[in-house]
């Protein structure tokens, strides 16, 4: 499937550099209930200003850390769950700290760290007048015309969860509408990168009978979208578990598929999607620090070849109490500084000289333990087991990992 990528022109490029990518999301700012003169009100609470992101990157620098890449969410009106492009501005509260958003972003050139502000052009969170949206004209439809919105699930029952209000859809016939609308809006900002978010991953129709989308047309519409964003910043996109019609336009993927829901069907976990993109994009995971265990996710990520992501605020993780994000549970930068460094150093020692490489083959060695092989010949072979296993008389240690060079 790779070797077919690159005949179709898909993969133009191999990726540079030998290092394990560590992708940083810093959340800028959110919206949270408060008082103001005893009425109740939502107001922008920041979570990580533009000198506390640069302090980090400095810090984590310093530590022998590189390879670093920045997203940064919630950097406009609404916040994490923000306005329509029509309405988006960057916000004055995340300069508090003394840099502005020019200024962190020439810090972060001279540090050769690639920065990716988000885009979001599929929902819209806070539905203002003069945004440039309205529901009537630019949500998709069901097929009885009514507006479609998404909502927000229940993990352990699947139902709606009641407490989150619905989220209103912009209609994959706008979508590139509204990307051009979006770089209007911010094409003062100077913008490095940016991150388009769910437009790589998520596609729906509209059944509207005036211009009604389905979904290989939506598709369409999204590439387009992407395409236009990837030419005003020199190719550098972000997208989240992407789709592989998007990838022609993405230079990094975030939040990459690292298991399966372990149902009964399944024999066994095939890294497929990060063997198709080794050597050509740069990728990983969803963040560690919001993982259920943390050691297995880095043994994922080398298993598969991938870089590291943490999602983090400089702020406390009490911002957040009463505001929607309650699985921001543990986001606190200094409390995971050292646990990131150690993780980084891992699989960059594992995996980061590899990094240009394709993955040739990959297979389950015994229960628990299996190994990755790439086209100069190295092995790495990950142990999920609590017990020590052997390989070509070579012990891997439990919940760690071998790398066996060739000759």
């Amino acid at each position: 499937f790779q070797e077919y990528l690159v005949d179709r022109k898909v993969y133009d490029r191999r990726v540079s550099g030998e290092g394990t990518p560590f992708y940083i999301d810093f959340i800028g700012a959110v919206q949270k209930s408060d008082s103001v003169l005893g009425i109740k009100t939502q107001v922008t609470q920041e979570l990580t200003t533009y000198g506390q992101a640069a302090e980090a990157v400095r810090q984590l620098t310093e530590s022998g850390v590189k390879d670093i890449k920045v997203e940064y969410s919630g950097w406009s009106s609404g916040g994490l769950h923000g306005r329509a492009p029509g309405g988006v501005k960057a916000l004055s509260c995340l300069e508090r700290s003394g840099m502005d958003q020019q200024e962190f972003l020439r810090a972060m050139s001279e540090q050769g760290v690639p920065v990716f502000h988000t885009a979001q052009l599929q929902y819209v969170y806070r539905d203002k007048a003069f945004d440039g949206y309205r529901m009537e004209s630019h949500a998709p439809r069901y097929y009885d015309n009514t507006e479609a919105q998404a909502a927000s699930y229940l993990i352990p029952n699947g139902m709606k969860d009641g407490r989150s209000d619905p989220i209103n859809m912009i209609s994959p016939y706008y979508v590139e509408e509204m990307a051009e609308t979006f770089l209007q809006r911010t094409k003062n900002y100077g913008l490095a990168g940016i991150s388009v978010e769910g437009l790589a991953c998520d596609l729906f129709s509209d059944f509207n009978s005036r211009h009604y989308v389905d979904r290989q047309t939506a598709a369409g519409y999204n590439c387009a979208a992407m395409e236009k964003l990837s030419a005003s910043c020199q190719g550098a996109l972000l997208g989240s578990n992407a789709n592989d019609y998007a990838w022609p336009y993405l230079t990094d993927i975030r939040n990459v598929p690292m298991d399966s829901n372990r149902s009964q069907i399944i024999d066994e976990v095939v890294p497929f999607y990060g063997m198709v993109l080794h050597g050509y994009r740069d990728y990983a995971g969803g963040p560690v620090n919001l993982s259920g265990d943390v050691n297995t996710m880095i043994l994922k990520s080398i298993e598969s070849g991938a870089g590291i992501c943490f999602e983090w605020i400089c702020g406390d993780n009490s911002l957040l109490k009463d505001t929607e994000f309650d699985g921001l549970y543990s986001v606190n930068y200094e409390a995971w500084r050292e646990t990131a460094i150690n993780a980084w150093q891992r699989v960059n020692g594992a995996t980061g000289a590899l990094r240009g490489l394709r993955i040739t083959g990959h297979e389950r060695l015994s229960e628990g333990v299996y190994c990755t092989t790439y086209e100069d010949g190295t092995r790495v072979v990950v142990n999920y087991n609590g017990q020590d296993a052997q390989y070509e008389g070579n012990t891997v240690r439990a919940q760690d990992f071998l790398v066996v060079k060739e000759g």
